[in-house]
């Protein structure tokens, strides 16, 4: 019976890698593959995940939504967060919970590749420290919940059209 041999280390940006130099995605997800590269696995997972679901909450017409979205656009913490949502800012909100739901499981993939690598002895690797500093690097937007949403929210073609597809039932 022939003998294992050791593949070497798994490197986990690979997935995205591939996302960032697809170039039959949309640049929004290729520029979103790319702003997480060399991040923490479960950093960068949860981060999304938390921005998405203050997103959505501010999609569903939430208060709630809208001071959690506040709160992470304001957080004294490096810029990661905020860098994905001004990555999307501005080009409706459909088109940025699609992009951020890709994203968010491309990244739920990636770190259960970490655990599972981990519970096998695999040894991974990444460049933890995309972000040179764990402050914020610029001006801080107001963490007010009583903020304005633009027409990118309010005026999205791509709702009327999800709305004419609905089940009227």
């Amino acid at each position: 019976m022939p003998k294992p041999f050791a593949l070497g280390p798994f490197n986990l940006d690979l997935m995205l890698y591939d996302a960032a130099l697809n170039e039959r995605s949309a640049p929004t997800r290729r520029m979103l593959a790319n702003a997480v590269l060399n991040m923490e696995p479960g950093e960068a997972y949860y981060g999304a995940e938390q921005l998405l679901q203050a997103i959505e909450a501010v999609h569903d017409e939430m208060d709630l939504g809208k001071c959690q979205l506040a709160q992470i656009l304001a957080r004294n913490g490096d810029d990661y967060q905020r860098c994905l949502y001004y990555m999307l800012a501005g080009r409706g909100v459909v088109q940025m919970l699609d992009d951020l739901r890709w994203l968010v499981g491309l990244l739920r993939t990636r770190y259960d590749q970490l655990v599972e690598c981990r519970q096998k002895g695999i040894r991974v690797v990444y460049s933890p420290g995309a972000y040179l500093a764990s402050e914020p690097d610029g001006v801080l937007p107001a963490n007010d919940a009583d903020f304005r949403l633009g027409a990118s929210w309010l005026n999205d073609p791509m709702l009327s059209l999800l709305n004419e597809h609905e089940d009227p039932s």
